[in-house]
């Protein structure tokens, strides 16, 4: 199965500096196959015949070597692929001074939570819950600092954010493996 391992606050200015080659090295030690990146950021695509919660414990044994405790999502891959696919074309062509984010969600519910922290940074959002993925424009170009900002630290690891175009980019990587 292919899986989508995402690393949240990874190679931010200096901090919590990985190389990409380091990480999808990390990642094959810890015994996956096929691992590739993409972008700076911590976006790992790779396959296991694992159950997620085993390749999640797995993943985070991989990045132990850095002593890290960044929020990390693991979702199969395929459903990301369909709701990029299912993107409203809102999103994947914000209006001028739009920008549009992805939110990667470990569990469902915590959508509400995030529309309900945007609601309160007085910009005008549109959303829609495709597949995994709380898909939002807003009228802001820094919508998810702007989210990062309003969250509470003990809830940060509910989501994990990524931009239209890395989104897309995702789906289109992994496209071309299955």
């Amino acid at each position: 199965m292919e899986y989508l391992a995402l690393l949240h606050g990874i190679n931010m200015g200096n901090k919590h500096r990985i190389s990409m080659t380091e990480l999808r090295t990390a990642f094959v030690a810890a015994g996956f196959d096929h691992v590739s990146s993409y972008a700076r950021n911590g976006n790992v695509v790779f396959t296991s015949s694992r159950p997620q919660a085993v390749v999640m414990a797995r993943c985070r044994e991989a990045l132990a070597t850095w002593h890290l405790s960044v929020p990390l999502l693991v979702t199969p891959a395929t459903p990301v692929v369909d709701a990029v696919a299912a993107a409203p074309p809102w999103w994947l062509h914000p209006a001028p001074n739009c920008v549009s984010e992805a939110f990667f969600m470990g569990q469902p519910q915590t959508a509400p939570f995030i529309l309900q922290t945007l609601t309160p940074a007085a910009m005008r959002i549109r959303s829609s819950m495709v597949g995994p993925l709380l898909l939002v424009t807003a009228d802001s170009p820094h919508l998810a600092q702007e989210y990062w900002a309003l969250v509470p630290r003990a809830r940060r690891n509910q989501a994990i954010i990524r931009n239209q175009l890395i989104t897309t980019k995702l789906a289109e990587l992994i496209t071309a493996r299955i």
